[in-house]
């Protein structure tokens, strides 16, 4: 058994990293904590071509609890979730910047950017050179050049 939540968590991602890859989707996060009911272990996969569906997850799902069972990760009872990120994701960098060109994002930043610290808009652009996220702003159609570096937190929005 290992010591900490962290500890499963590292070591399910590892272990089960190259079967999902193999079934054409990528481990997003790994959660394990203890819920109302008991302790929970929740899988969000991904895939770079759309977005996860219910069959998706269940197809992940089936796959890994036998090898889940025999890895004995976790000693105690446990109940496996198979999740996608949502649609109000969060964007961990310049990949999935690019990936979700034209989507509405939320930013929050480090320093201020023309005067703001968050920024609600579309995705339009990401500059190579300059390292620099082009957004436009959702209310009023300002352009913002955000340096990616500025960027301490980003999420999908739903757009309305």
């Amino acid at each position: 058994m290992y010591a900490n939540r962290e500890e499963v968590e590292n070591r399910v991602r590892e272990s089960l990293e190259n079967v999902v890859k193999e079934m054409g989707f990528e481990i997003f996060d790994v959660k394990f904590a203890k819920g109302s009911r008991g302790w929970v272990l929740t899988i969000f996969i991904d895939k770079e071509d759309g977005y996860i569906s219910i069959e998706d997850c269940e197809v992940v799902s089936k796959r890994i609890d036998p090898l889940l069972d025999e890895m004995n990760i976790i000693e105690h009872s446990y109940t496996l979730e198979v999740s996608s990120p949502g649609m109000d994701r969060p964007l961990r960098g310049i990949k999935d910047y690019i990936r979700f060109k034209g989507n509405l994002a939320k930013f929050v930043l480090k320093e201020f950017v023309s005067k703001r610290k968050v920024i609600v808009g579309y995705i339009q652009e990401y500059d190579e050179k300059k390292k620099t996220l082009f957004v436009e702003e959702k209310d009023t159609g300002q352009v913002f050049e955000v340096p990616v570096e500025l960027i301490s937190k980003s999420n999908l929005e739903i757009d309305f």
